[in-house]
């Protein structure tokens, strides 16, 4: 079944029909704009995965090599976590903004988010 338009229901507002939760998917039905929100999605999460993989690596390995534990390496390494951080919170946030034109977690979000960014 089709369901109705309701802009103020995307994602925050879910509807419970015959017992079962129902969120709205504004991805569904496939328009013109949905494809560009298919392209966000697609770009966000290529940067998410390269981005978490490649600072794990770097903190993994400057922990585990003893000849790496030098100042310049650890501050490489406290740069890497703070990334991995901000990619790992932030990201999903402004992703999740930017295709429903809402907060995740409400004005929390909106001062939090930049704050760590």
């Amino acid at each position: 079944h089709p369901r109705p338009f309701d802009p103020e229901g995307y994602f925050t507002t879910p509807r419970v029909f015959n017992g079962s939760l129902l969120v709205h998917n504004p991805l569904y039905p496939v328009t013109d704009d949905s494809y560009s929100a298919y392209a966000v999605m697609l770009l966000s999460l290529v940067v998410f995965a390269v981005g978490v993989v490649g600072n794990l690596a770097v903190m993994c390995i400057v922990w585990h090599n003893y000849y790496l534990k030098n100042t310049w390496n650890c501050v490489l390494a406290s740069m890497a976590f703070w990334d991995f951080l901000v990619l790992f919170f932030c990201l999903p946030v402004v992703i999740f903004n930017e295709l429903t034109k809402r907060r995740l977690m409400g004005d929390l979000s909106c001062r939090v988010v930049p704050y760590l960014e």
